[in-house]
């Protein structure tokens, strides 16, 4: 069904829509300090 739905979204598109790539996340960056270890204390 979800491909069924995928394909009905390209048909409707045509030539509009273009695929980047890894283009597509261009605003997503690295983290500017890398995360914290996270270390649990024994009971």
């Amino acid at each position: 069904a979800k491909y069924n739905q995928l394909l009905r979204i390209e048909e409707e598109l045509g030539d509009t829509a273009v695929y980047l790539g890894r283009d597509t996340f261009y605003n997503i960056g690295a983290p500017k300090r890398p995360a914290k270890k996270v270390v649990r204390r024994k009971k």
